[in-house]
C-alpha cells in the first residue's frame, strides 16, 4: 500500500497563480489583509483595497498571529491531486470546508499500473465478470448495457483496497489547506503504527511536500490554536452501539463498508466518524445480487455458493483494507440535514449500500419518533412512504417510475 507518485497541480482558476504553476503566497496574504480591513475601515471595503500593501500585510500578520484567520478563507486554490490513495481523499472530504470532484470507480475501471496487488486486480476482474453474467442473465432487456456495466463495477470495487490510487479536484480555502497539514502532523504524532496508519502517513508526507513545492504553505497559517484533529477518526464508538438518539437532532452508530462511508461523508451538513475493526470483526458488505441468485436459474453457478466465495475472497485481501470491509460509523446531525440526505440517497439510482443504510436509518428514525410521541413525527412521516420522487418537496429531473419498487441491485 504505497503512494504511487502523488502529485498536486494548481488549476487555472486558482487566484494568484504564477506563470510557473506555483502560488504567490505573499500576494494572497496581502489581499487577505485588505479584505480584513472591512472590519475596521469606516469608509468600507474599497477604501481598504486601495491601501498600500505594507499596511495590508501588517493587518494580515496581526490576524494570523491572533488566530482570527477567517479572512484567509476568501482565497480558494483549486488542487488537482493525482495518484493519492482513496483513504487520503476520504480524510480530506470529511472536513467539510471544500468543493470536490473525484474519479469514480462506479463509472471507470481501475488502472492496472497502480499500486494494487495482482491479487486485488485478479479478484476485481473475476467479480466484475460474475456480476455482468448475473445481470445479463436476470435483467437482459430491462437494463441497458451501460447500466449493467456500472452496477458490476460498483460491486467489483469492494475487492479493491481503500488505498487504491485515485484522482480528484479539491478546492478549499488557503487557511483550511494549512490547517489540514497541521492535522496531518498531529495524526502522525498520535498514530498507533498500524499498516493503515503508515499508508496514510506516507500520503500525508507526499501531499505536504507537493504543497511546499507549490508555495501553498505559510508558517503564519500553520498554527494550532485549537488543537485540531481530523474529524473522521473516532474512539470507543462501540460504546454508542444500540444507544441511538432520534429527535430534532440525531445520533446513530452502525457498521458499513469503506465505500459506503465515502459516499455518506459527502453530506457535509452531517458529521461522520469511523473506527477501524481490530481484524475483520464487523465482516464485509455482501451485494444483494449474490444473495438473491437462484442457482437453478444460472447454469454456470449451479454448484457454487457465490456468497461464501465472496467472503472468502475478501478475507484473502483483508490486510489491504478492501473497500468491502465494514468499519464502525457514527452519524450525527439534525433532522433537516437527514431529510436532505434522503433527497439524495432515497433513489433507485443511488448506490445500493448507501440507499440501504439510509433506508434503515429512516425507518429507525420514524419508529423512535412514534415511540416517544415526539412532536416532530408528523414532519418526518411524509418522507417514509416512498422514494424521493414521491416527496412533496422534491422534483425529479429523470423519473424512473420505480418509486415503490423493491431494490435488488
Amino acid at each position: 500500500m504505497k503512494v504511487n507518485n502523488l502529485k498536486v497541480y494548481l488549476l487555472p482558476n486558482t487566484p494568484f497563480l504564477k506563470e510557473d504553476g506555483t502560488f504567490d503566497i505573499e500576494k494572497a496574504m496581502t489581499m487577505s489583509g485588505k479584505i480584513a480591513g472591512i472590519c475596521y475601515n469606516e469608509n468600507g471595503l474599497f477604501a481598504s483595497l486601495a491601501e498600500d500593501d505594507a499596511t495590508a500585510m501588517k493587518r494580515a500578520n496581526r490576524n494570523a498571529a491572533s488566530g482570527h484567520q477567517s479572512v484567509f478563507e476568501h482565497i480558494m486554490p483549486s488542487l488537482y491531486i493525482q495518484n493519492a490513495p482513496k483513504m487520503f481523499q476520504m480524510v480530506l472530504n470529511n472536513e467539510g470546508q471544500y468543493s470536490t470532484s473525484e474519479r469514480s470507480l462506479r463509472y471507470t475501471m481501475p488502472k492496472e499500473d497502480t499500486e494494487l496487488t495482482e491479487e486485488e486486480i485478479r479478484l476485481y476482474q473475476k467479480w466484475n465478470q460474475h456480476f455482468l453474467n448475473i445481470l445479463e442473465n436476470k435483467y437482459q432487456g430491462q437494463l441497458s448495457a451501460r447500466k449493467m456495466r456500472t452496477i458490476a463495477q460498483e460491486n467489483a470495487r469492494y475487492m479493491l483496497s481503500v488505498f487504491v490510487p485515485t484522482e480528484m479536484v479539491h478546492t478549499l480555502p488557503l487557511v483550511q489547506l494549512n490547517r489540514l497539514i497541521v492535522m496531518m502532523r498531529n495524526y502522525e504524532q498520535g498514530m498507533t503504527r498500524t499498516t493503515f496508519d503508515k499508508a496514510l502517513i506516507t500520503a500525508f508526507h507526499a501531499f505536504e511536500e507537493e504543497c511546499q513545492r507549490l508555495h501553498l504553505l505559510d508558517d503564519r497559517l500553520l498554527t494550532d490554536f485549537k488543537g485540531r484533529n481530523f474529524r473522521l477518526f473516532g474512539h470507543n464508538l462501540e460504546k454508542a452501539l444500540f444507544r441511538d438518539e432520534f429527535g430534532r437532532s440525531y445520533s446513530t452508530t452502525y457498521t458499513a463498508s469503506f465505500a459506503e462511508l465515502a459516499q455518506a461523508q459527502r453530506h457535509r451538513t452531517i458529521s461522520y466518524q469511523m473506527e477501524l475493526p481490530k481484524t475483520d470483526e464487523y465482516g464485509y458488505f455482501l451485494p444483494p445480487l449474490l444473495k438473491n441468485i437462484l442457482h437453478n436459474e444460472m447454469r454456470d453457478y449451479s454448484n457454487r455458493d457465490l456468497s461464501l466465495e465472496w467472503f472468502e475472497d475478501l478475507k484473502e485481501v483483508r490486510r489491504s483494507y478492501p473497500m468491502g470491509m465494514k468499519v464502525l460509523i457514527n452519524e450525527r446531525g439534525t433532522m433537516e440535514a437527514f431529510i436532505e440526505k434522503m433527497k439524495e440517497r432515497e433513489c433507485t439510482e443511488a448506490q445500493y449500500e448507501i440507499w440501504r443504510q439510509t433506508e434503515d436509518t429512516r425507518n429507525e428514525y420514524m419508529e423512535a419518533l412514534d415511540r416517544s410521541h415526539h412532536y416532530a413525527n408528523e414532519d418526518f412521516r411524509p418522507y417514509t412512504k416512498t422514494m424521493r420522487c414521491g416527496f412533496h418537496d422534491f422534483t425529479c429531473t429523470n423519473p424512473c417510475n420505480r418509486a415503490n419498487q423493491k431494490r435488488e441491485y
